[in-house]
């Protein structure tokens, strides 16, 4: 969010932990968390390797890697959920082109939503799908633009013509995710 409405983690969670001491290590993937010494395992680069101590540790590394790095360091609990009931809510955008400027990427970037489509019974399960307006700025915005080149040029140059919203399909816990081969994931999901 250009203006920080939006109040991210950037502003708020990591200006508060550093100022109470805490250290944040960026460009250092963590390969697996070692319990028994109340520590991590980082790589620096594709080489070094270093032992991190800390009397706390958060785990934060997404639906995808969070998972993993818990399975990879043995840590997936008793419940045995690691990794299992993945939801990842599939969505398409759809682009309008409007007459006049409308600037649309001024103020609040979702202010907005339609959810009589969406059927979710207890019943029945997941159903239907949302339209919730969307309003990215011409750097984000510009992936939903037509044309190549001089087309897609044109386009960009009358950026503040267009509005665009999300259509959401609400799914349900269906996915997994666990270590695949190498370093990616193995994500299996359906609708």
């Amino acid at each position: 969010c250009s203006n920080n409405a939006k109040l991210s983690t950037l502003i708020t969670y990591v200006p508060q932990a550093l100022a109470d001491g805490a250290r944040l290590l960026h460009n250092a993937p963590v390969d697996r968390i070692q319990p028994d010494v109340t520590g991590f395992e980082i790589r620096i680069g594709t080489t070094a390797a270093i032992t991190v101590r800390a009397a706390r540790i958060v785990c934060a590394a997404g639906a995808i890697q969070t998972p993993i790095l818990l399975e990879k360091s043995g840590l997936q609990g008793e419940s045995n959920h690691g990794g299992k009931n993945l939801s990842l809510q599939p969505q398409v955008p759809v682009l309008a082109r409007f007459r006049d400027p409308i600037g649309s990427f001024y103020g609040i970037p979702q202010i907005a939503y339609v959810d009589e489509f969406e059927t979710a019974t207890e019943a029945d399960g997941y159903g239907g799908f949302r339209l919730e307006s969307a309003s990215p700025g011409p750097g984000a915005g510009a992936a939903l633009l037509p044309g190549i080149g001089i087309d897609h040029l044109r386009a960009l140059s009358e950026f503040d013509h267009y509005a665009a919203c999300m259509v959401l399909v609400p799914d349900g816990p269906s996915g997994s995710v666990g270590p695949g081969s190498g370093s990616r994931a193995a994500i299996r999901y359906s609708l």
